[in-house]
């Protein structure tokens, strides 16, 4: 729609009946490759209620086992791996712009700052490579 290409974390549409978690895990395996041990939800919004019926769901998932991307033929995908701050970093500058993504990575820190995720996630989070 905008004609132009933005950096965004994985994600897609889901019809009204698929779990959100199932929705994540295939976005994950068809854009990255990537399979993922564990799964938490952070983001469950209203994207704009008075307008639209649609949810935003976002997690963050560890214990990644990689493998190679499968996008869809009308996708157009470049797979960049950085530190989570790094990420953070490109939201908080406005490299990032996709909101979704936005909201996932601060939440993701407020709640690592606030110590309410796992301690082995907490740690992952922390690691600059």
């Amino acid at each position: 729609v905008l004609d132009t290409y933005s950096w965004e974390l994985p994600g897609g549409g889901a019809a009204i009946n698929q779990s959100g978690l199932n929705v994540a895990q295939s976005e994950l395996l068809e854009e990255t490759g990537i399979e993922a041990r564990n799964w938490l939800l952070i983001l469950n919004a209203f994207v704009a209620p008075g307008t639209l019926d649609e949810i935003s769901r976002g997690y963050v998932a560890w214990g990644l086992k990689y493998g190679e991307p499968r996008p869809g033929s009308d996708e157009q995908l470049q797979v960049r791996r950085l530190p989570f701050c790094d990420a953070l970093e490109m939201a908080l500058r406005g490299e990032i712009q996709h909101v979704s993504s936005v909201a996932l990575l601060t939440s993701v820190e407020i709640m690592r700052y606030q110590g309410q995720l796992p301690d082995e996630l907490s740690e992952l989070l922390m690691r600059t490579n």
